[in-house]
C-alpha cells in the first residue's frame, strides 16, 4: 500500500519478489585439511539451507566439478536443513587460489557456490604484515 492509511487516494499494488537466493551453502568457503597419514585432504561438511518459507531442498547437483571431487549428503535434518560432505580423492590438488565449485538446485533455475581452499590459508597473516 503507497500512502498513509487515512488517504482516500491510497492504492495497493500487488508484488512477487524474490530477495537473495532461495538455498544457501554455509560456509561457502570450505577449507580442506591434509592428513599426512593418508596423504590426503580429509572430508569437508557443510550445510544447505532453505532460506524462503516453504521451499523444500531439492537434489543439489555438482556442475562441472574436477575429476577426484565427490559431493554426498550425510544427514537430512528436515527438508529446510541438510548436512554434506566434500571428498577429495588421494591425489587431487587444491590449488592456493582454491577451487570454485558450482552446484545446480534441483526443481529451480538457481544455482549455489562455494570455494575450496587449502587449510593453511586459514591461518594467513593478516594483510599489510609479513611472516617470518
Amino acid at each position: 500500500n503507497l500512502g498513509p492509511a487515512e488517504d482516500p487516494t491510497l492504492i495497493s499494488i500487488p508484488l512477487d519478489a524474490e530477495v537473495g537466493p532461495s538455498v544457501s551453502l554455509v560456509p561457502n568457503t570450505v577449507y580442506v585439511a591434509w592428513d599426512q597419514a593418508t596423504g590426503a585432504y580429509r572430508p569437508a561438511q557443510l550445510m544447505a539451507i532453505a532460506r524462503r518459507r516453504g521451499h523444500v531442498i531439492g537434489e543439489l547437483t555438482p556442475v562441472g566439478w574436477p575429476k577426484g571431487v565427490r559431493f554426498r549428503l550425510c544427514t537430512s535434518h528436515s527438508e529446510r536443513l541438510q548436512r554434506y560432505e566434500i571428498e577429495l580423492e588421494p591425489g587431487t590438488e587444491v590449488p592456493r587460489a582454491g577451487l570454485r565449485l558450482e552446484l545446480a538446485v534441483a526443481n529451480s533455475q538457481q544455482r549455489v557456490e562455494l570455494t575450496l581452499l587449502p587449510e593453511e590459508l586459514s591461518h594467513s597473516p593478516p594483510l599489510g604484515t609479513q611472516a617470518d
